[in-house]
């Protein structure tokens, strides 16, 4: 009898698995680690099930060893192996991941990768010149530039319209649904564009990182389950600074150097953020029309006052990233707001930390919002590119392949190394990774600046009010104020966007 029950268990234990390998898994998996330092396996393009979403190039397409050439800033500038990696100079899982990657790509398609770099004014200079009249062998394929300087790109009629590319499929998961939204113009055109094919699209990702050791201390519950409940909001998390500083035992004189807080911030980094944490943008991107956000609209007045009310009495304001991660990792800082890459440095220094999205402003926000730094990489195509029916088709089946393997292979390892520490993994803070990734935005009104403006730009109010709490002078606090004195700034320049075909 119990031979018997043994058998049938192992029957149905083994029709359960059957099932569980039939389903189709549309989410990137976390992958299993490597050595750093060593090369990963390629990519399998066989690795998908049905019902999964995958591009929609043709298995057979080839472009007799094309070269597919990338302009990117040099490292003085800004990284530039999110795309393109050698392998010798491959130094971690990450790195592996985006070698493999084009690699891969390269077999496939029959196309060989270069990449050179320059500074950003090395790359204006080729932009200006040869961007609409290069021939098909001296040309780039593709641009990562800083995100404003690529606004100004298709502003000044240098780049091409992604929706005309054969079989790059924007409304694809691997490419920013919101970058797609913000940055479609009134005529339909999509002139710049992010999403999975860059890691850094999640690594330049601000999010709220928080030190275990100091919230054990005050008998705190890590905050990863407001997230899931949708009751991660400034409320709660101003209540969680509150807690700590009265439990943390400073000096009280607001030096980063030397006192404790619940909450340290960059002049840079959440005070950016408020205005999405309202779920709203600089500017209002619909169907027909692109508007300025109102200084009423989803309690934008509201949010910025309450935000910068606790900054000025709970927390300390830095203008130098690293003073704000010594303080994190030597448990002086609880609260730390950074892009999501920095955890490669803290976790060097500690494993008692973890990440969670940032705050929304209240519960009704349907998601935790949060800003891509503008230096960031976006893409841009220059417009010479769209003269020649193959290097635009070349073109477009690589992006589609750097989009679809970013998402599948890249981001995974990156969500894994950012976060594990040896054999451990911090699971619940990757999970948090992936919130992050689906809750960036790309403003339109935050890369879209006036250059000529006298009196600051637009979207940069949450810094000015920053920097004179942080330097307890000046009497640029006031919101509606600073957004009177600054909108017909942004209003000028939305014209020329509006203007593009």
């Amino acid at each position: 009898m119990k031979h018997t029950v043994r058998l049938l268990a192992l029957l149905l234990c083994g029709i359960l698995l059957l099932g569980l390998c039939a389903c189709g898994k549309k989410d990137p998996q976390t992958p299993d680690t490597t050595e750093g330092g060593s090369v990963t396996d390629a990519p399998n393009s066989e690795e998908t099930t049905q019902g999964e979403e995958k591009p929609s190039v043709p298995s057979d397409l080839k472009f007799d060893n094309a070269e597919f050439r990338i302009l990117a800033r040099n490292e003085s500038d800004y990284y530039n192996t999110e795309l393109y990696m050698k392998a010798e100079d491959a130094k971690s899982e990450v790195d592996n991941a985006v070698y493999s990657r084009y690699k891969f790509i390269e077999e496939t398609l029959g196309v060989t990768f270069k990449m050179e770099t320059t500074t950003e004014s090395g790359i204006n200079n080729w932009m200006n010149v040869k961007s609409t009249v290069s021939g098909k062998d001296d040309t780039y394929h593709l641009i990562a530039q800083h995100g404003r300087t690529s606004v100004n790109y298709a502003i000044n009629g240098l780049v091409g319209d992604w929706t005309q590319l054969t079989y790059t499929d924007l409304g694809a998961s691997w490419w920013s649904q919101d970058a797609l939204k913000q940055w479609r113009t009134p005529a339909g055109s999509v002139y710049m564009m992010d999403g999975d094919m860059s890691y850094l699209s999640v690594g330049q990702a601000v999010g709220m990182f928080f030190n275990k050791t100091v919230l054990d201390s005050s008998g705190l519950e890590y905050p990863y389950q407001l997230v899931d409940d949708g009751e991660w909001t400034y409320e709660n998390f101003e209540s969680y600074v509150k807690q700590l500083n009265r439990d943390l035992d400073g000096d009280n004189t607001g030096n980063i150097k030397t006192d404790k807080t619940g909450y340290a911030t960059h002049v840079w980094r959440g005070p950016m953020n408020v205005v999405y944490s309202t779920g709203a943008r600089w500017l209002t991107v619909g169907e027909d029309e692109i508007t300025v956000v109102g200084k009423n609209d989803h309690n934008l007045t509201d949010a910025f006052d309450d935000y910068f009310s606790f900054l000025a009495s709970d927390a300390i304001v830095v203008d130098n990233y690293g003073d704000a991660q010594a303080a994190f990792v030597a448990n002086r800082v609880a609260f730390y707001d950074e892009i999501t890459l920095r955890a490669a440095d803290i976790k060097r220094e500690t494993r008692d930390f973890g990440l969670v999205p940032m705050p929304k402003y209240k519960t009704d926000v349907d998601k935790n919002y949060t800003f891509v730094n503008a230096a960031t990489n976006v893409f841009t195509i220059p417009k010479v590119v769209f003269n020649n029916a193959e290097s635009k088709d070349m073109t477009s089946a690589v992006l589609e392949y750097l989009g679809y393997y970013g998402q599948k292979d890249v981001l995974p390892t990156y969500y894994n190394e950012m976060l594990t520490y040896g054999s451990m993994s911090d699971s619940k803070s990757i999970r948090m990774m992936g919130i992050i990734r689906d809750s960036v935005t790309f403003d339109l009104g935050y890369y879209l600046v006036n250059t000529s403006s006298k009196v600051g730009q637009f979207c940069d109010i949450g810094n000015t009010i920053a920097n004179s709490i942080m330097n307890g002078q000046g009497t640029d606090r006031e919101f509606t104020t600073l957004y009177d004195q600054r909108v017909s700034t942004l209003t000028s320049v939305l014209r020329d966007w509006n203007n593009l075909q």
